[in-house]
């Protein structure tokens, strides 16, 4: 058996006792500006979980596309300074047009 299922089962079991013992736990969740009564426990912790788990992902994507950006425009610039480079040795001519002593 690979090992990831049987982590997975291990998992599946302490949730499921997590559940049934929280059954009969229930708490009142307030929001802002309204108050939901006698939410499972169980359930609020779900969904906390849940959501930490989407804010965790976006803030990794927006992260990795920054650093996808610098990265690109870093390449770039050393591309361009390569391009300048080659044609300055083909040419014998600087940037300004003078000839290379």
């Amino acid at each position: 058996m690979p090992w990831k299922f049987i982590v997975f089962i291990i998992i599946a079991i302490l949730f499921s006792l997590f559940v049934g013992f929280n059954l009969g736990n229930r708490s009142d969740v307030s929001f802002i500006v309204t108050t939901v009564a006698a939410v499972p426990v169980y359930l609020v912790v779900l969904l906390s979980f849940a959501a930490g788990a989407i804010a965790g992902i976006l803030a990794s994507v927006i992260t990795g596309s920054r650093k996808r950006r610098h990265q690109k425009e870093k390449l770039k610039k050393k591309q361009k300074e390569e391009a300048a480079t080659i044609e300055e040795t083909t040419t014998g001519e600087t940037k300004r047009g003078r000839k290379k002593k």
